[in-house]
């Protein structure tokens, strides 16, 4: 099989779109719009700064694969572009088309282009093909728990099939505020909305305080956090600034409570969220949940065959919410 290997230039982001929109397997982290966003931005992280980012096509009997790479040539290791950021799935970008066979000359041309490097492809969920393909051929070195929830567009039997001790859960956190006296409102900025300033502001300022509550010293101090963050981070930029991004926040008193923030893929139906965060000053409220609640409800009436993935982590309210594992695997070739 003669295959052909370029490196990706501007020109080829039509090829890229097409790849992409026809195979819904990929997570939107493969879209080319992410992509390019995630490397204006990529240097900034401590890992990061030493690696050297590459994107290379390949071309073989019809199958077109690309392969964004990230390059340790102090330690000759080579890595999946999105890896040591909160990007949650790694993967190559592939034609419906490609086969076994296709992979395995891309991994061929990879070894010869960095001889003597090790190819370590961490967060390749086990939707991709390309990890039907590794755990064949390529040793695992770790099995990390991932959680979605589906919806099948009946909120009402989304919200039965959910534990007896989480209704109770839900119907508690909505009595309290009630009780209290506390109003709360639910807001979805999705597609070319755009978040407020403030907005930004506050969800940054919520992640950093929780980040700083869970992790104390282990984390940079919260001002220079928070700038990193706000300004340099990839994923919140790319979060603040794509067309398919999915922001739903919740409020009580008029205070920010509770946010998660998503990328939707090139269906629409699923969505994958990095970021997460409840502001402990209404962990009494279960403001999570309350936010879960009302989110489930808004996809169900807007998106029949929404997927809410949760990504990476196997918190217990993901579970309690509905949430289906599924796999991440890290491979050593």
């Amino acid at each position: 099989m003669e295959v052909t290997v370029t490196k990706y230039t501007d020109r080829d982001r039509a090829v890229w779109d097409r790849i992409y929109q026809s195979n819904p397997s990929l997570s939107a982290y493969q879209s080319p719009d992410f992509m390019a966003q995630f490397l204006k931005t990529a240097k900034f992280g401590k890992r990061r700064v030493f690696l050297k980012n590459e994107i290379l096509m390949f071309k073989a009997n019809g199958a077109e694969i690309i392969c964004p790479v990230s390059v340790d040539e102090r330690k000759k290791e080579l890595f999946l572009l999105g890896d040591f950021s909160a990007v949650g799935y790694c993967d190559v970008i592939y034609s419906k088309d490609t086969t076994a066979d296709h992979f395995e000359k891309v991994i061929d041309e990879l070894k010869n282009r960095y001889p003597g490097y090790v190819l370590k492809f961490n967060k390749v969920n086990e939707s991709s093909d390309f990890c039907s393909y590794l755990l064949q051929r390529s040793k695992v070195i770790s099995r990390d728990e991932c959680v979605s929830i589906s919806f099948n567009g009946d909120y009402m039997s989304y919200y039965m099939a959910l534990s007896k001790n989480t209704r109770q859960n839900i119907r508690t956190a909505y009595n309290r505020m009630k009780r209290d006296g506390k109003s709360f409102s639910f807001q979805i900025v999705e597609g070319k909305a755009c978040l407020s300033e403030k907005q930004k502001n506050d969800m940054i300022r919520v992640y950093c305080t929780r980040m700083k509550d869970k992790f104390k010293d282990e984390v940079l101090p919260f001002p220079i956090m928070y700038i990193a963050h706000r300004y340099f981070n990839p994923i919140i930029k790319s979060l603040n600034t794509l067309d398919n991004k999915f922001h739903a926040l919740l409020y009580i008193d008029g205070e920010l409570a509770a946010f998660l923030s998503g990328l939707k893929n090139s269906d629409g139906d699923e969505i994958v969220v990095p970021r997460l965060a409840m502001n402990g000053k209404f962990d009494f409220y279960d403001p999570g949940i309350v936010l879960l609640r009302e989110t489930a409800e808004y996809l169900c009436q807007e998106c029949p065959n929404a997927v809410l993935d949760l990504s990476r982590g196997n918190e217990k309210y993901k579970y309690a919410m509905g949430g289906q594992t599924h796999f991440n695997y890290s491979f050593l070739i």
